[in-house]
């Protein structure tokens, strides 16, 4: 409440509005006691019990919109919860939400970036609105780093590391500074190549994961597995192939790991021949070869015709399938040959 008060962004009567948002009967105290109710109660799936730990965010966020919240009630709602403000509405609810733990409602939001960027002001507060919203960012790196070191297999790593791949990943292009940016990668990277890695499993993630590395690495065997993922896969995820993209894209993140967390390491020191490399070793994988031969094979002869001709040759030929991913990657040497 006193940041509202305190606030120079709102005029007397925008703050006069947003107190009477969080007095009694006030939308965003609705929308908080209904979310503590939530937990106190568990009175959905999953819900806080007892004797339960932490409950995630988009859970109370999914559930605050079933009751009718607009997303801008919700935002608030959840940022004061996750803030733990909750406990000064009093009683045994309030104690039951710090049970929520480390779970921060989520990285930068598309609202936050926004914000950021759109400062109106001198130069000096600006510089301060910026810097406001670094700080939040790191803050943020560093808990997704403490929760996915101690709880790598918890439901808060795994939301974390989704969050924060969309920032430095899909996002990395639209808001905010480069600098903010390459920092957040880096520190959301040197997560998601290590305790985080497992959780990097549906198609989205891999091509937020693939962005964010070629954002920091400048591999193009990065740029071109976030095209694929966004474009080709995806479309083919959504019409009737979903079993392949997942199992192909499993055995590429799994018998990838270790080149992808040589090249975090070393991109620096390595010249664009390693994404050559990555995709000779890939396409010449025994264990991504017998996913394709597998599926390729349940398929009707106009779909493998199709696939055929997109990869243009014999799409059970790795050599043909490495031709035509360096066709994707002109600026490759040995794609040059």
């Amino acid at each position: 409440m006193s940041a509202i008060i305190q606030s120079p962004e709102l005029t007397q009567e925008q703050k006069e509005a947003e107190i009477d948002k969080w007095s009694e009967g006030g939308v965003y105290r609705t929308a908080l006691h209904t979310a503590m109710g939530l937990l106190a109660t568990g009175t959905v799936e999953g819900g806080l019990s007892a004797g339960t730990t932490a409950y995630t965010i988009p859970k109370i966020d999914e559930y605050l919109k079933e009751q009718g919240f607009d997303k801008e009630v919700r935002d608030t709602a959840l940022l004061a919860l996750s803030a733990g403000i909750g406990a000064t509405v009093g009683g045994n609810t309030a104690s039951t939400v710090n049970n929520v733990g480390q779970v921060q409602w989520n990285y930068l939001t598309h609202r936050q970036l926004q914000d950021k960027i759109s400062c109106v002001g001198t130069k000096k507060d600006c510089a301060a609105h910026v810097a406001k919203y670094d700080e939040i960012s790191r803050q943020q790196d560093e808990q997704l780093k403490n929760t996915c070191s101690s709880n790598p297999n918890s439901t808060s790593c795994h939301l974390m590391i989704q969050d924060a791949l969309e920032y430095v990943g899909k996002n990395r292009n639209h808001y905010g500074k480069a600098s903010d940016i390459k920092t957040s990668t880096q520190n959301v990277l040197s997560v998601a190549n290590s305790s985080g890695y497992h959780t990097i499993n549906t198609l989205d993630e891999r091509a937020n994961y693939f962005g964010a590395m070629y954002g920091y690495t400048d591999q193009p065997w990065f740029r071109v597995a976030e095209k694929h993922s966004r474009g080709q896969l995806n479309i083919a995820d959504n019409t009737g192939f979903s079993d392949w993209i997942s199992e192909a894209g499993d055995a590429i993140m799994k018998n990838g790991k270790s080149a992808f967390q040589y090249i975090y390491q070393n991109y620096q020191n390595e010249t664009n021949s390693w994404s050559y490399r990555r995709l000779v070793n890939e396409q010449h994988d025994p264990e991504l070869q017998a996913v394709h031969e597998r599926h390729y094979n349940s398929w009707l002869l106009p779909t493998r015709f199709v696939v055929d001709k997109i990869v243009g040759g014999d799409f059970l030929n790795p050599d043909d399938r490495i031709n035509k991913g360096c066709g994707d990657m002109p600026e490759v040497q040995e794609c040059k040959k």
